[in-house]
């Protein structure tokens, strides 16, 4: 029975070395562009090990980002959240379906009323890690999207700033220079203006 047991602990192991190799290189193909080799290596890795979260969360991200199929986007998310409860990375990816999901509704109405659910999520999200800083990133966009004013939002970004320094990494645990934050907050605040933007154009409804 142990020889079993060690035998069968050393295969998992290794199977999840082979995922997370396979997940990597998904990775480095998804930058290059390659979406549909990506996607057949992100289900080869799965097939390694069901439980590789980064994954179901890549994949997540390149049928919601690239292919606008957002309901299969929201699967392979949940997927990845139930794979890791703990890891807010996955909780972000949900919420920025979420958000696209928003920026189709007519009017400020229905986009009012599915933000206060977004707001909720994003802020248990915080409560359960105050640290992590692309909270505060979906926070603004969230804020500005409902039409609040642009000093609200900004107080987001800034706090976001401010965890990214003190820390010193990223929200996927990498290091980050101090050019490279100010990169990623000039990103955000863009993100910011344009959904500012999008809620003036529409009518009250």
């Amino acid at each position: 029975m142990g020889f079993f047991n060690k035998s069968f602990g050393k295969r998992e192991t290794s199977n999840k070395v082979k995922a997370a190799e396979l997940t990597n290189k998904a990775f480095h193909l998804v930058e290059q562009g390659e979406y549909d080799s990506a996607i057949e290596l992100l289900k080869q890795a799965i097939k390694a090990d069901s439980l590789c979260g980064d994954a179901y969360n890549e994949l997540a991200f390149i049928y919601g980002k690239i292919g606008g199929d957002l309901d299969l986007a929201e699967e392979y998310a949940w997927r990845a959240v139930e794979c890791d409860p703990q890891n807010p990375k996955f909780y972000n990816t949900i919420n920025g379906i979420q958000l696209a999901r928003v920026t189709r509704l007519k009017t400020r109405r229905e986009i009012r009323k599915s933000m206060e659910q977004r707001l909720q999520t994003i802020q248990r999200s915080i409560d359960n890690n105050p640290s992590y800083p692309p909270a505060y990133l979906s926070k603004a966009v969230a804020l500005a999207l409902s039409g609040k004013p642009r000093d609200i939002w900004e107080a987001e970004l800034k706090r976001a700033e401010q965890l990214y320094l003190e820390l010193g990494i990223s929200g996927a645990g990498l290091r980050v220079t101090p050019d490279q934050i100010k990169t990623i907050i000039a990103r955000n605040y863009k993100q910011c203006l344009e959904v500012s933007s999008y809620w003036d154009s529409i009518p009250e409804g």
